[in-house]
């Protein structure tokens, strides 16, 4: 769209996706295409102190970096 309108098509680009992100919601036939620009994050309850951010943290990690080992190919 930014090759079209030069900077102002860029500037709207993104409230113009919004926009379309909001319709595709509300309406129940085009939900997939909602699904398809993308799906919120759960957000997470808000860390209070130092304490429960260094609790936290162990399990966050241990989440990020999980293989799953039937899916690992071995080299050959």
């Amino acid at each position: 769209m930014g090759q079209y309108l030069g900077l102002p098509g860029l500037i709207l680009a993104l409230p113009m996706t919004a926009i379309l992100k909001v319709v595709f919601d509300a309406v129940e036939g085009l939900r997939p295409y909602g699904f398809l620009i993308g799906e919120a994050e759960k957000p997470r309850p808000p860390i209070k102190s130092w304490q429960q951010l260094t609790d936290q943290l162990p399990g966050r990690i241990k989440k990020v970096g999980k293989v799953d080992p039937k899916s690992v190919v071995a080299p050959t």
